[in-house]
């Protein structure tokens, strides 16, 4: 995935490869954080959103986006 997004990127971009349950950032480094179908890929959530929580800027947004089906009871 690293090899097909800096085939699209700009040089001015920095993409690293890492785990999300030790993210190599310092706290509050962002102001959006973005979890694109990943977390059930992730052993310990609760570690990888703390970790997210601990980067994510005061006031800022984390989008996080699960596959799901809903189930319709007649």
């Amino acid at each position: 995935m690293l090899a097909a997004a800096r085939s699209r990127a700009g040089s001015h971009v920095f993409l690293i490869a890492g785990d999300a349950q030790w993210l190599p950032f310092a706290d509050a480094s962002f102001d959006c954080i973005l979890a694109m179908h990943m977390l059930y890929h992730v052993p310990d959530r609760d570690l990888a959103i703390a970790e997210m929580r601990r980067v994510l800027r005061p006031g800022g947004v984390l989008l996080a986006l699960t596959n799901s089906h809903v189930i319709s009871k007649s």
